[in-house]
């Protein structure tokens, strides 16, 4: 080896000996440099062009302005090992560029919570949300647009819960379930000019509690496991039973459990679609009473 190329490494040895990897990189992803304080918050005023969360650090948005400038491949907020992001509210935006990148990317871990926000994806490929390898992301609000691609997306055993919040995709689905994890829908407004869900996962499983789906096409299931939990269904207008939907296309009408009715289209070409029978909340309670007042009468 060259005497000039072990002094190179040398020098690089000493540089980085004792600089912690660990941290929120504000505008920066080189690890070797020197993070910001953990937790790091962002609060109304503040402004960045994204942030990079690694190795259990944690990450807090509570207002501000967060937003990556064309031509960058970067993600506004994108966490790595462990990382943890909880959102409250402000504004992030990934703008038109030519590389793929995302408004939030998980990944490694990485938790993240959202309770309110405005985001927006304009960028030529790339979801606004990609959850993958055993990340998970919990949506109780906030309002997601994205005009090119998919508005929420897993990836390689990513999972979503989502509680609440408006998701909007111009060009794609509004949610695409595409890796191995599980996804929960429990409410929030699903809005697409095309498919409001779409299943192709290997394994897993979308599971939907509630929830308003507005699309002229639906659901599109082309592998996975997909569960409608609800009081009732029915398919073009005939009631089903609980257990597996043997139709490959139709008009499915469901009664959630709070009362709510949707009726989505659907079309599956693979996988398997299930409706889960929930009993009304009327039937729940009489039934907790009664094993109440069977057990008073016993004493």
């Amino acid at each position: 080896m060259a005497a000039s190329t072990v002094l190179v490494v040398i020098a690089f040895l000493l540089f980085t000996r004792g600089v912690s990897h660990a941290g929120v990189f504000p505008n920066s992803d080189n690890i070797f440099g020197a993070s910001a304080p953990d937790p790091f918050y962002v609060e109304d005023g503040d402004s960045y062009l994204w942030l990079y969360g690694t190795e259990s650090s944690e990450i807090v948005v509570n207002g501000g302005r967060i937003e990556k400038p064309t031509g960058l491949a970067r993600s506004p907020i994108r966490l790595l090992d462990n990382a943890t992001a909880v959102v409250n509210g402000g504004v992030l935006r990934d703008v038109a560029q030519r590389s793929t990148s995302h408004v939030f990317h998980l990944e490694d871990n990485s938790r993240l919570t959202v309770n309110g926000g405005i985001f927006f994806d304009s960028s030529s490929s790339g979801d606004l949300l990609r959850v993958s390898n055993n990340a998970h992301a919990t949506i109780n609000d906030g309002s997601f647009t994205a005009t090119n691609d998919a508005t929420l997306r897993t990836w390689f055993n990513g999972s979503i819960t989502v509680n609440g919040g408006n998701f909007i995709a111009d060009d794609s689905g509004a949610l695409e379930h595409r890796g191995g994890g599980d996804v929960r829908i429990n409410g929030g407004v699903f809005r697409s000019s095309r498919y409001a869900l779409t299943v192709a996962q290997i394994g897993g499983l979308l599971e939907i509690h509630g929830g308003e789906f507005e699309s002229p096409l639906g659901l599109f299931q082309n592998t996975g496991l997909v569960e409608w939990h609800a009081r009732e269904a029915s398919v073009d207008g005939h009631r089903i039973n609980p257990g597996d939907i043997s139709h490959s296309d139709g008009l499915l009408r469901l009664t959630f459990l709070d009362g709510d009715t949707q009726t989505i289209p659907f079309r599956r070409i693979g996988g398997t679609m299930r409706f889960i029978a929930v009993p009304e909340p009327s039937s729940a309670i009489l039934s907790s009473l009664l094993v109440f007042g069977f057990a008073f009468q016993r004493r």
